[in-house]
Formats: structure tokens, sequence, C-alpha cells
């Protein structure tokens, strides 16, 4: 999903980028988790996984670009003089891409050896994946 190209939509103005914190969870012991936000000066926002490098004053023309699969926001193209590309996905962190590399490398080897840590590996694996997975698609 990450790295397939996405749907580019129209010019529109940055007010914005955020981050702001969260309550999950209502109980004894709530739970608060930050969010990074994309603001726009028509007043829609966005969720991103990842803010981007540098300031950006208000006003400037952005497109921003969602995954086929997902409808997550992966990039925001900052227009001026030169067009600069910002990787906002939670999959451009490069923890989360060696993870998930690691997850398929580890399910390749458990299908031609059959060793004992590599169902461990496995199991561990299939978790990072599965929990990963929710958080991506269904956030």
């Amino acid at each position: 999903d990450y790295y397939l190209p996405g749907q580019i939509m129209k010019i529109q103005e940055l007010d914005s980028f955020y981050t702001t914190t969260v309550k999950i969870r209502k109980s004894i012991r709530p739970s608060y988790v930050d969010r990074k936000i994309l603001s726009l000066t028509n007043g829609e926002t966005f969720r991103i996984g990842k803010m981007p490098n540098g300031d950006f004053p208000k006003g400037q023309k952005i497109q921003i670009v969602r995954s086929l699969f997902s409808g997550n926001i992966k990039e925001v193209i900052i227009l001026g003089n030169t067009n600069k590309v910002e990787c906002v996905s939670i999959v451009s962190y490069i923890f989360t891409q060696i993870c998930l590399l690691l997850s398929g490398l580890i399910s390749l080897l458990k299908l031609y050896y059959e060793k004992k840590i590599l169902y461990i590996l496995l199991v561990m694996s299939m978790m990072f994946t599965f929990i990963f997975a929710i958080g991506y698609f269904f956030n």
C-alpha cells in the first residue's frame, strides 16, 4: 500500500501540522494517545502517521496523496518553486519497514526449515503483523 502509487487529491491550502493528545479509554485508568493532524484552511483535518520535516507557512499550496487500499494519507506534496514530497505515512518509519520485512522473511524461512525457534519467531511476527494491520486499516 505504501509503495504503490496513490490517489492525488486537488490542490488545497495548508493551515498547519500539529499534534494533539486524545483520551481513548474512559475508565478508572484512562489511556491517552498523541495524534498527528494535517489541517487545511477550509476546515478539513486529516490524521497522519508522521510529522513532516520543516516549517510550512499558512496558506502554502499542497496536494494530498491517499493510499489506494486503506485511504490513509501517505504523502503531502508541498507546491512551490520546487515541489517537495513529504512522506507522512506510519509505514514511512524505517523501524516499521524493517519489522514488516523481517515478518515476511521469517514466514518464508518457515516454509523451508523446521526449527523450534522459527515457530516462536513466526508467532511473534504474526502478532506484530496482525496488530499493525488493525491499527493501519481500522484507525
